[in-house]
């Protein structure tokens, strides 16, 4: 799982690394790279201690899917997008296994 994390210099010359939702959390350390050592340390933390990461899918027209926890995710199985992708490789196998060597 990748989240986006601000890294930036503070006054003192130290280094402040945030992450927004959901998580909400902020450190304060010497060098960007301990800040981001340490708040990789609270998140993991968090994950420790019973929270979890869900993704809610809300197809057109149809009751919210809720998938959890992340990434245990299905959607692609009803996703359009990747059922024409599949059906398009299958039939450019299918092309280049009848045109033969």
């Amino acid at each position: 799982m990748q989240l986006p994390i601000l890294v930036e210099p503070t006054a003192d010359g130290r280094f402040r690394a945030r992450l927004g939702e959901p998580f909400q959390l902020s450190v304060v350390a010497d060098d960007a790279r301990q800040a981001l050592d340490d708040l990789a340390q609270q998140v993991q933390q968090r994950l420790q201690t019973g929270a979890s990461i869900a993704v809610l899918t809300l197809p057109d027209g149809a009751a919210p899917v809720i998938a959890a926890p992340f990434p245990a995710d299905d959607a692609y199985k009803t996703d359009w997008v990747y059922r024409e992708l599949t059906e398009e490789m299958a039939e450019n196998r299918r092309s280049e296994e009848s045109a033969g060597p």
